[in-house]
This record gives structure tokens, sequence and C-alpha cells, in this order.
């Protein structure tokens, strides 16, 4: 009779991730929505939760920049052009 037996698993390790919470307000129906970042920047599309308004909006050490309002084909286009760049990314 055989027995298959594997090498003991490394030590896992409890890994934090500390994420931190900005609170931002719709320009158009001021409705207040948190945001969680795990890095302290993001440059990128938002959408109301609310009215459904798209934004783009601009996040440096934690701090909102710039909010511009966007729309939908800009949104569109913006998604096809991440979208490559994570195929060729992946090459």
């Amino acid at each position: 009779m055989s027995v298959r037996v594997r090498p003991s698993a490394p030590e896992c390790k409890e890994v934090r991730i500390q994420l931190d919470m900005i609170t931002l307000e719709c320009p158009k129906c001021e409705a207040e929505t948190k945001l969680s970042l795990v890095e302290k920047n993001y440059e990128g599309p938002r959408r109301c939760w609310k009215c459904h308004e798209l934004f783009t909006i601009k996040i440096e050490n934690n701090v909102l920049i710039s909010c511009e309002p966007l729309s939908q084909e800009e949104f569109e286009k913006q998604q096809e052009i991440e979208a490559l760049k994570a195929k060729f990314r992946k090459q």
C-alpha cells in the first residue's frame, strides 16, 4: 500500500491592507458617497449612485483635485482604451 504525502504548506501570514475612505459629494444632485481606495491616488470615471451622472475624478494623496462631467460616449471610449491597455500588458 502506498500513501501520497504532500509537503507541508508554507506558513500562512495575515496580510492587512489599509483602505482609505473618502467622502465625495455629487456636483449635480449633492448625494454623498463613500469611496475606499487601496492607493492614495486615483484618476478615472465615477458614477453617482443616486442620479447616475458620470464624472471623471482625480484624487491625489486622498484629496479630491478635480471632478469633471463625463458623457456616456467618452466613458465608453475610456473603457475601450483601458481594455486595450490590459490586453497588451498580458502579452
